[in-house]
């Protein structure tokens, strides 16, 4: 168990006051800064899904026919397969979601 004395307390009160206001104050940059991140880290998992499926397609076509001869190994073909289907959608749409808030974000400032 945690020991939580009043040293511990009084760091994480110091720390907060210290954060805190430094987020309040720059809230604006960290906004589009959010954007950016959001924008960047959807693009990346855009490219890693699609990645994946151009990898995994190549497999599932072939094994598409043979699924009942093959066992566990298509099992893991279509984890993949699906996954890769999976993060293009999410790495899309984190990329629009993105774009979207830094639209909308200078929209605001006009």
């Amino acid at each position: 168990m945690t020991d939580l004395s009043w040293s511990t307390w009084g760091t994480l009160i110091s720390v907060l006051l210290t954060v805190v206001p430094a987020l309040i104050r720059f809230r604006a940059q960290l906004l589009r800064l959010q954007d950016l991140i959001i924008e960047g880290v959807g693009f990346v998992v855009l490219l890693v899904g699609a990645v994946m499926y151009m990898v995994t397609v190549p497999q599932w076509i072939p094994l598409r026919t043979q699924m009942e001869r093959l066992g566990t190994d298509v099992e893991n073909v279509t984890i993949l397969y699906f996954g890769s289907i999976a993060l293009t959608l999410l790495g899309a749409m984190l990329t629009l979601f993105g774009i979207l808030g830094r639209v909308t974000t200078g929209l605001k400032r006009r």
